[in-house]
């Protein structure tokens, strides 16, 4: 994370391979620290979205200290920005995956993908038949109901509350049809837009930073969170400029634009207020141009 803040110029660039290449690289952390972690630390069932460890912790801190100094501040990254950093883009977060959200799931996802494996074989392509494991393997998935297996007992705490996130079918048995037909893809997916809502819902109703309801729908945007990350590879000429980058990021994490001691007045003469609303109601002049921009 301090190389590609040091060795690169272009902020859009350095958030992207941040995402893609740093955060995104270390889920295979998630699960191992949920299922080797003492058992009473666990949350309950239905708040698997709320882990904590030290590595949850230390995770934390090596995002707000990139975020923080991509945004050049110098103190520490307020709450609500970063559970908007950590939200998928699909709910108009930032997107990087963060254990708090997912280390759970991904706990009960692995377990799952063993458990389909000793059954009924691991996959090894369409055209393939299914490669059956030895019984001296399997034997240790025969009895995951009962088991007093730490993994298991902790796979089975979790089980019913992932199940109806990523199977929506009611028609099917959920926990058979979620161990040997869903897709892992899909699971991830569905795991990630409900962590997300939950965050949302509790920027609404906890912090005070700003942001009414109102501003929630305008902040988390699907659109504006997918132009911060997702970018042409090949042409940089589209990439946005790091002045125009840094404030569509503080307003999609509900920054200040510039310090607090700073008074910035607009042209027709009032105040600015630091989070750059009144660029969006000030009715002096058009906004057609500025609506372009924002829409290119």
């Amino acid at each position: 994370a301090k190389r590609i803040l040091k060795g690169l110029t272009d902020c859009q660039t350095q958030l992207q391979l941040f995402k893609t290449c740093t955060v995104h690289k270390m889920t295979h952390l998630y699960a191992s620290d949920v299922l080797t972690s003492d058992p009473a630390s666990l949350p309950d069932g239905a708040d698997w979205n709320m882990w904590s460890s030290p590595m949850c912790n230390d995770f934390s801190k090596m995002v707000n200290s990139f975020l923080g100094s991509l945004a050049g501040r110098d103190d520490d990254l307020p709450d609500h920005a970063h559970l908007i950093a950590t939200m998928s883009t699909n709910q108009g977060g930032v997107g990087l995956q963060h254990p708090r959200c997912t280390a759970i799931a991904m706990a009960v996802l692995t377990t799952k993908r063993c458990i389909e494996y000793t059954q009924e074989g691991v996959w090894i392509g369409a055209t393939s038949a299914p490669v059956k494991l030895p019984q001296t393997i399997t034997q240790f998935y025969d009895d995951w109901k009962t088991s007093p297996s730490q993994t298991f007992q902790i796979f089975n705490r979790y089980l019913p509350h992932i199940v109806d996130v990523c199977v929506r079918d009611a028609t099917v048995d959920k926990i058979d049809h979620f161990l040997f037909n869903s897709s892992p893809k899909t699971c991830k997916e569905r795991i990630r837009d409900e962590a997300a809502t939950r965050v949302r819902n509790f920027l609404e109703r906890e912090l005070t930073c700003g942001i009414t309801k109102g501003k929630i729908e305008e902040i988390l945007q699907p659109s504006t969170a997918k132009a911060l990350t997702e970018m042409p590879r090949y042409d940089p000429e589209n990439r946005q400029k790091n002045e125009n980058f840094l404030v569509n990021l503080k307003r999609k994490m509900r920054l200040e634009l510039w310090p607090l001691h700073q008074t910035m007045r607009c042209a027709c003469g009032q105040i600015m207020d630091h989070f750059g609303d009144h660029a969006f109601c000030c009715t002096k002049f058009t906004k057609t141009k500025m609506h372009n921009d924002i829409r290119d």
